[in-house]
């Protein structure tokens, strides 16, 4: 009976963590979405003090994504709320504006798009704390180093 409710809990926390992590990926992928909104009306994907009230995209999680004339492009941009695991998203752009990445990490390290380096540790962990996961621009590299500004 004990190692039934082993093998069964652990299946549990599996599961719990491939849905968290679907709805990651979920998530950035509808950021994304509201940033190529911005981008058709802009010419430009948003940095810091270009939406309303000053504001860049890593101030909006869990807020309205609203240009600087009140235009909402997204009633609520998601936020992570797993705790305690130091999980989180970001957002990095080019100084043109031309193109953007929004990273976060994945509690299933095994997942087929948690992305590694050779050592096995997080691709994007030197852009975004511990980050293996990336939605970006068509135009743009998770890897590229410029996508810092925001």
């Amino acid at each position: 009976m004990g190692i039934l409710t082993i093998i069964t809990a652990s299946q549990f926390t599996l599961a719990r963590k491939r849905a968290a992590d679907s709805q990651r990926k979920t998530d950035l992928s509808s950021v994304a979405k509201a940033l190529q909104m911005y981008y058709a009306d802009y010419g430009k994907y948003p940095r810091e003090g270009d939406l309303y009230e000053g504001k860049g995209v890593n101030d909006l999680w869990g807020l309205k994504m609203r240009d600087a004339g009140g235009y909402v492009y997204m009633e609520t941009v998601p936020k992570e709320n797993v705790l305690p695991l130091p999980i989180h998203y970001c957002y990095k752009v080019s100084e043109a504006q031309d193109k953007f990445s929004l990273y976060t990490t994945l509690e299933n390290r095994n997942d087929s798009e948690c992305v590694k380096d050779g050592d096995g540790d997080p691709m994007y962990t030197d852009i975004c704390d511990d980050a293996c996961f990336a939605v970006s621009s068509v135009n743009a590299d998770p890897l590229d180093v410029t996508l810092t500004h925001e």
